[in-house]
């Protein structure tokens, strides 16, 4: 786990001694009062507050303990998308909520603008990719199209843009609208492979595929591609370089000790002022 500062600052590892009971996180979310709660791969869910963890598991009341997906509602409670089911968490207790149909739940999650909680579902054999919504009353189950093949298709992600428009990400793109449905947006749009991330900010959408980032502007879809660096600070505990196309390059020193790594970001200037220093020595 990682605790990252955008520009400068540090960047901080969290790892099983510091109280985590799994170090594969599936998913982080903040709730009204600034407790952060991470889902797990396969060992509950884990709040984070005031400097120490607190784990919950099936012992608790989870429906499950891979939880890959954490949502608020209005009301303040959790909502927790698990591999078998919803639990809803009220503040005291968990509560898992009763399906009509067995399935398994994704990363993606959001609420849109009337309230209603969205959930990607893994996908089904020889069914229509799926999401659920939650509209207060009763869970719904939406098909997107038609089967897609044997296996099936997920949706990973599900975001609501700013109009009230619900976009989900899987194989492909899909959008939809009050009393539209759903319209597939993956064909001539550059969306056609895996979308693994979606992002609303100031009237534009970000769509992280496996080929790239295109940003939806106005109805026009820019293509954006980054450098990739092997060497990244999770992967080389000494340096490393992130270098998206466009923008600046940023160093990364790490010192250790033995509870947690801390990688301090620097900025392009001290690490011309490095660079510098360093010829010098070389030479």
């Amino acid at each position: 786990m990682t605790k990252a500062y955008y520009t400068t600052g540090v960047w901080e590892h969290f790892t099983v001694q510091d109280g985590l009971p799994d170090m594969k996180i599936e998913c982080i979310s903040e709730d009204q009062q600034g407790r952060m709660w991470i889902g797990t791969h396969d060992q509950g869910v884990v709040c984070y507050e005031g400097g120490e963890f607190r784990t919950y598991s099936c012992r608790e009341g989870l429906s499950e303990e891979g939880v890959f997906s954490i949502l608020e509602d209005g009301q303040g409670h959790l909502w927790l998308a698990t591999n078998r089911g919803l639990t809803v968490y009220d503040g005291k207790e968990f509560h898992c909520l009763g399906l009509d149909k067995p399935g398994s739940f994704l990363w993606g999650s959001c609420r849109d603008l009337q309230g209603r909680l969205w959930f990607g579902m893994e996908r089904q054999p020889g069914r229509p990719p799926m999401v659920a919504r939650w509209n207060g009353e009763q869970l719904e189950y939406l098909e997107i199209g038609e089967p897609t093949g044997d296996q099936g298709q997920s949706i990973h992600q599900v975001i609501c843009d700013e109009l009230g428009a619900v976009w989900l990400g899987g194989e492909g793109l899909y959008k939809y609208v009050e009393g539209e449905g759903f319209v597939s947006h993956s064909r001539g749009t550059g969306h056609g492979d895996m979308v693994n991330d979606l992002l609303v900010r100031d009237k534009e959408m970000l769509v992280a595929s496996n080929g790239g980032i295109w940003i939806n502007k106005n109805g026009k879809a820019e293509y954006m591609n980054f450098e990739h660096c092997p060497i990244s600070i999770s992967r080389d505990p000494s340096e490393g370089d992130m270098t998206p196309q466009s923008c600046a390059t940023w160093d990364v020193s790490i010192s250790s000790d033995r509870r947690r790594d801390t990688h301090e970001a620097e900025s392009p200037e001290r690490r011309r002022d490095h660079s510098d220093s360093a010829a010098g020595r070389r030479r």
